[in-house]
């Protein structure tokens, strides 16, 4: 019980720094101001954030497991975007040396 409880209040905790972070980024109108507060959507946020927590801690999901996983997902995006990004470096290169090599010889 402990864990759902712990969990869901990290969930809170992180569904409120998505929020404010939401909140801070965005920039509406002619002089770029911030947009009016919205406690509701705040609220849905932080909620949300509670009821992933409270589902990962009922499924037995530990912060140090979801911490590894999130730890890992980063670590194979990164991966995979280095690839894709090398990849596409390789093949541009390559078809501007093709091309090269074929108006020189």
């Amino acid at each position: 019980m402990i864990d759902i409880i712990g969990n869901a209040v990290l969930g809170a905790l992180g569904g409120m720094a998505a929020a404010t972070v939401g909140y801070l980024k965005t920039e509406s109108g002619r002089y770029k101001k911030l947009e009016e507060f919205d406690p509701e959507k705040f609220l849905k946020t932080t909620l949300l954030g509670g009821v992933v927590g409270a589902v990962a801690g009922a499924q037995g999901v530990s912060f140090e497991a979801a911490e590894n996983f999130l730890t890992m997902v980063g670590v194979y995006g990164s991966i995979s975007l280095f690839v894709d990004a090398a990849a596409k470096a390789i093949w541009r290169n390559a078809q501007r040396l093709w091309k090269y090599l074929k108006r020189r010889f």
